[in-house]
């Protein structure tokens, strides 16, 4: 009768992960959409990170409420840091399509500074949202300067996050049941697996009463 309910037990905290998961992702993927992308996609995305670090951290909050709390209040410097990552992305994007158009002795030199500079962008994308969460009162240069520096510090960790993406995005592209499904689950995982990855390296960081959680979006009237 213990093994039972034992098994039981377990396979409810399944559902209510997948749940939990699923209706995280499903808020984001509506809020992102309607917001065209430009408008709403970070501080959706932000609202994801800090409600699967409470799913994470096993805290019973009502999450389509939270969530939009969430957005609501960290809009304006969400935003802020997601202008900066679209213009930054461009000037990629465009100097790379400059140099492949170009032919000259520059341009293997400029593809491989492009390059470099890509590599840097992708390691500040994986820690951004992270570094968002823990170091909550930093202005945004500070908030980039940290995402950098944390992805240096922790630099295996890092390539592991961004290594096993990799491999579940191949996996997603290669069996088109699991791609059909993407778009419900992807970027939750995403979270699920940075935050896991990160989050004893983050503690060891900052003091826990400088974090977003959930609760604080109540405990301060937020």
């Amino acid at each position: 009768m213990n093994f039972e309910s034992f098994i039981n037990g377990k396979v409810y905290e399944a559902f209510n992960w997948i749940f939990k998961m699923l209706l995280i992702n499903l808020l984001w993927l509506i809020t992102t959409v309607l917001g065209l992308g430009i408008f709403t996609f970070m501080p959706a995305t932000i609202a994801l990170f800090i409600l699967v670090k409470s799913v994470i951290n096993n805290e019973e909050v009502p999450i389509i409420k939270t969530f939009f709390k969430i957005v609501k209040k960290e809009y304006i410097k969400s935003q802020k840091i997601f202008l900066v990552l679209l213009i930054i992305g461009s000037i990629i994007y465009f100097n790379f399509k400059f140099y492949l158009r170009i032919n000259s002795l520059l341009t293997s030199v400029g593809i491989v500074i492009i390059f470099m500079i890509l590599i840097f962008y992708i390691l500040i994308c994986t820690h951004i949202c992270i570094v968002y969460i823990y170091y909550p009162h930093v202005k945004v240069f500070r908030t980039f300067k940290l995402a950098f520096l944390i992805s240096m510090l922790y630099a295996f960790k890092t390539f592991l996050i961004i290594a096993v993406n990799v491999i579940i995005g191949f996996l997603l592209l290669y069996f088109k049941i699991l791609f059909a499904f993407a778009p419900l689950i992807f970027m939750s995982l995403f979270a699920y697996i940075t935050l896991s990855l990160l989050n004893t390296n983050y503690s060891k960081l900052v003091k826990d009463n400088e974090i977003l959680t959930v609760k604080k979006y109540y405990n301060i009237g937020r």
